[in-house]
């Protein structure tokens, strides 16, 4: 058997890991010309298709993997064939990481024993062995073996289209464990035998899962007949980027990292006014915990009477889940809010100890206050703080005063590359405003345009012109310290 035809074979012969080509055009498109070529320059090409269409199509997905989302892209130049591993390597890669299979689905978010594939049934080892064994077959088929298959059916085609189809592969960089991908990828790079990779490969999907959970760590609820569609925009937001808010933000951290090392830990209602970082701060939870398994799955306020259906389709997910209900603000006599209660405390189904509730709310109770003649007051007023009792722990994001909010802006400030200094520093006038994103001010002597970073800029300037903008915004907060840095930032940036 020549080695087109053991490759196209391979394709052909996988048990377990079939979703591996299923899931990926590129991976399809070269077992596609694969066995196209397998019948050899004799065979008959009507069985074995249009070999120029088929490469055509293979150098299409090829780079539009390489220049898309993939984590590669295509070698240039004349030494093209000889760098790193084919690009079809990460696709190979990228599909067996993430793989839903009954092998990733047996072991996802369990703990692994003294022994990590002790507890598996030997078959289901012996089927995935042979399998990784057929799959590197695929993954290190060379481009320029393939490229003279081609040439030999078709003269014309253009010598190096398909030899310099080789890139770094950095398959799974995107995933919730990108260090964990890189790992196993590296690994896979230079094996002789792909199952000695298992123990790996398992290790991997005990801690990020498979599938969809195995590929995202945040998800929205879309109602039932959508169900979980994942986040593929994730705000880059992480916590270290925060300024302010330290005590409250870490009794956040502290009950997040209990449910994701498997302890009790509360739902949370974090209370403040707009703009303090409440939704930023669980938001970029998943940035810290989402390595170790977290997922977090936004909730839209109007489909809070669908919690129990959100539920029942995270109740058997082995991974710690955190549902973010944002801006929770609900009326006495609205049904979500006796849903919401009863969902939280009072349902005869128990709440599942992996998934936690974080609300984020400018009401201390989350229903409106409403006081009237009643005669029975005190009976209202408490159902109406009921729900907000029902969350274990509240967290206050207080409004900012002065002292904070200029904290805020110079940590932005900061982190954006501003060097802030005392006194005008010497050819440097930081421009005045005016107005937000109105006329600039005198340029830096001797340039007429605006500096590149890094930028300088003198404290008191800084903090005089940030005071003016929370006059315009009329409130000081996190948000308008950031807004603030935004502008700052965009009257003295150069255009890209």
């Amino acid at each position: 058997m020549n080695p087109l035809e053991a490759a196209a074979e391979a394709g052909r012969r996988l048990i377990l890991f079939g979703g591996v080509v299923e899931r990926s055009p590129l991976v399809q498109a070269l077992l596609a010309l694969l066995e196209g070529l397998a019948g050899g320059p004799a065979g008959d090409p009507q069985r074995n298709g249009p070999v120029w269409e088929r490469a055509a199509h293979l150098t299409r997905q090829a780079w539009a993997y390489g220049l898309g989302d993939g984590p590669a892209g295509p070698s240039r130049g004349a030494d093209a064939a000889q760098e790193g591993p084919p690009l079809w390597f990460g696709a190979v890669v990228e599909g067996l990481l993430a793989d839903e299979n009954p092998l990733s689905r047996a072991v996802s978010g369990k703990a692994a024993g003294r022994e990590p594939l002790g507890e598996l049934p030997p078959p289901l080892l012996a089927a995935a062995a042979h399998d990784l064994r057929m799959l590197q077959r695929l993954a290190h088929f060379r481009p320029e073996v393939l490229e003279a298959a081609v040439r030999r059916w078709e003269p014309a085609w253009p010598p190096g289209t398909l030899a310099g189809l080789r890139g770094t592969a950095r398959p799974g960089t995107a995933g919730p464990w990108p260090d964990g991908a890189a790992r196993v990828a590296q690994r896979l790079v230079g094996l002789e035998d792909w199952a000695q990779a298992l123990p790996d490969l398992v290790g991997y999907w005990r801690v990020v899962g498979c599938g969809l959970w195995g590929q995202f760590v945040a998800f929205r609820w879309e109602g039932e007949g959508r169900g979980l569609q994942p986040v593929r925009a994730l705000d880059p937001t992480r916590l270290e980027d925060l300024v302010g808010y330290e005590t409250a933000r870490q009794a956040v951290v502290e009950n997040t990292e209990r449910l994701v090392a498997g302890r009790p830990a509360h739902h949370l209602l974090l209370y403040g006014p707009r703009g303090t970082g409440k939704s930023a701060t669980v938001r970029a939870l998943v940035h810290t915990f989402g390595p170790r398994g977290l997922r977090l799955v936004e909730l839209p306020l109007d489909r809070v009477g669908e919690l129990p259906q959100l539920l029942n389709q995270l109740r058997d997910q082995p991974h710690p889940i955190v549902i973010l209900l944002d801006d929770l603000a609900l009326e006495p006599d609205e049904p979500a809010a006796r849903q919401l209660k009863v969902a939280l405390e009072g349902a005869l189904e128990l709440w599942p100890e992996h998934v936690r509730l974080y609300a984020t709310s400018n009401r201390r109770h989350v229903v409106r206050e409403r006081r009237g003649a009643s005669l029975r007051q005190e009976d209202e007023i408490h159902e109406q703080i009921s729900l907000a009792d029902r969350f274990g722990m509240t967290v206050f994001f207080e409004a900012a005063d002065q002292a904070l909010y200029l904290r805020i802006v110079e940590g932005l400030a900061r982190q954006a590359g501003v060097r802030i200094v005392e006194g005008q520093p010497d050819g440097v006038r930081p421009r005045s405003s005016g107005q937000p994103g109105g006329a600039a001010g005198p340029a830096p002597d001797g340039e007429a345009g605006r500096l590149q970073p890094p930028w300088v800029v003198d404290r008191q300037t800084l903090e005089r012109e940030a005071l003016q903008w929370a006059l315009w915004q009329n409130e000081r907060s996190p948000r308008t310290a950031a807004q603030f840095v935004r502008d700052w930032l965009g009257r003295w940036s150069e255009p890209t």
